[in-house]
């Protein structure tokens, strides 16, 4: 964006610059967002799984790089509660994003009012 004859060049920065951190961290949540939606999706595939399977199934659990006999309720149990988790996370940041976006949109205006101001003081010198 660039700033045509500002008298206020500093305030006009300092505005672009709020902006363009707004913009970052909704970037970033974006990216946040996405990560905890597949992870969720791919829970929920795992436990949609599990029910298909007869209660004496051999289920292993994922213990860092190695694969652990776990009994089928466990397995269940712990993806339940990572979905959990997972569901509470994507709220806050869901309610995160929706604040940046009104915090975006709040600096964008800023910009514009600015920019109509110069724009009318520029034409009262004329």
């Amino acid at each position: 964006m660039a700033a045509p004859h500002i008298q206020n060049q500093e305030e006009f920065m300092e505005l672009q610059q709020t902006l363009m951190q707004h913009n970052k961290v909704k970037h970033q949540t974006d990216g946040r967002i996405q990560l905890n939606e597949r992870a969720k999706r791919r829970d929920q595939l795992t436990v949609q799984e599990l029910k298909s399977l007869p209660q004496s199934a051999r289920t292993y659990a994922s213990v860092g790089r190695m694969f652990m006999l776990a009994p089928k309720e466990e397995v269940n149990s712990n993806i339940n509660t990572r979905l959990q988790r997972i569901e509470k996370e994507l709220g806050s940041l869901y309610q995160q994003k929706e604040f940046t976006d009104k915090k975006i949109k709040e600096a964008e205006d800023a910009v514009k009012e600015l920019m109509i101001m110069n724009a009318v003081k520029g034409q009262k010198k004329q």
